[in-house]
């Protein structure tokens, strides 16, 4: 290794020490973990064509061959796209041949309610789980909503659910921490430290996140809440990644190597870094 390879190992090992022990940390600061390749991907809702063209576009990516890469899906994978059934094909064959992170999203969460409480959760179904129903072979009849519909939709459901998607819903994460960087489905509540997060405030929270000025321990990567205009919506506290993939067919990967942080999606034909955060 030549002394300035060296030199910049101390950097970033040191840098991140420090941040390391920092009690907030903003977009500018933040830094991946030393010797791994983050690529976190937002929400994908059925898109399975949308899904396969951002993937190649990230099989194509000159990642830096000495770092491990790792994958982490925030969720939301099913409901309102045409392909549900065939993006978790798809996510359990690329966890096959990568490491990989899975995080659960809403839509995830209120699919395993429906399974285990269908009449108390019928509402899925025009949550977008009609589509999900329907890739899997179960059709509804028209005004299914009596609670004997809904337990018989519940057991076509189950008998053609592949016991490999049924493992993979049980098993996704509620969060993941890496670095300078959280990883979440929806954010945190700003009211309390992220590790004290209940699974509805990973899941679902809005407003008081999407709202909160300050920093968090961590800087917060997460989907759910639809960007404006197609594309990241970076703040010094977070950075949204759901681009509106059931709305416009965009789905977005956040890459993270060391300090270097830049983006991919399904449908621009290179990888792109937007402007620098913008205040609230």
């Amino acid at each position: 290794m030549k002394l300035s390879q060296l030199g910049q190992l101390f950097f970033r090992q040191s840098s991140q020490h420090q941040r390391s022990n920092a009690t907030s940390v903003s977009y500018d600061q933040a830094c991946g973990p030393f010797g791994r390749t983050i690529i976190a991907i937002g929400d994908i809702h059925g898109q399975l064509s949308a899904l396969e063209k951002l993937l190649k576009k990230i099989s194509a990516e000159n990642f830096d061959s000495n770092t491990e890469k790792i994958y982490v899906f925030l969720g939301d994978y099913i409901d309102r796209g045409p392909s549900s059934k065939g993006v978790i094909d798809r996510l359990l064959d690329w966890s096959s041949k990568h490491k990989t992170i899975f995080l659960k999203g809403n839509h995830e969460a209120i699919f395993l309610d429906f399974l285990e409480k269908p009449t108390s959760t019928g509402q899925w179904l025009s949550y977008g789980g009609l589509e999900t129903l329907i890739d899997y072979g179960v059709i509804p009849e028209a005004g299914a909503k009596k609670h004997s519909d809904l337990f018989d939709l519940r057991e076509r459901l189950l008998e053609n659910l592949p016991e490999s998607h049924l493992s993979f819903f049980n098993r996704l994460r509620l969060s993941y921490g890496s670095g300078d960087f959280m990883f979440v489905h929806a954010g945190v509540n700003p009211k309390i430290p992220i590790s004290d997060n209940t699974e509805e405030d990973l899941l679902w929270i809005r407003g008081h996140f999407l709202g909160h000025r300050g920093l968090f321990e961590k800087l917060i990567v997460h989907g759910h809440t639809i960007t404006m205009d197609g594309r990241p919506e970076i703040k010094p506290n977070r950075v949204g990644i759901d681009t509106g993939s059931y709305v416009n067919g965009t789905i977005t990967a956040m890459i993270i190597e060391g300090e270097n942080k830049y983006f991919i999606n399904s449908k621009l034909p290179e990888s792109f870094n937007p402007d620098h955060p913008s205040s609230h």
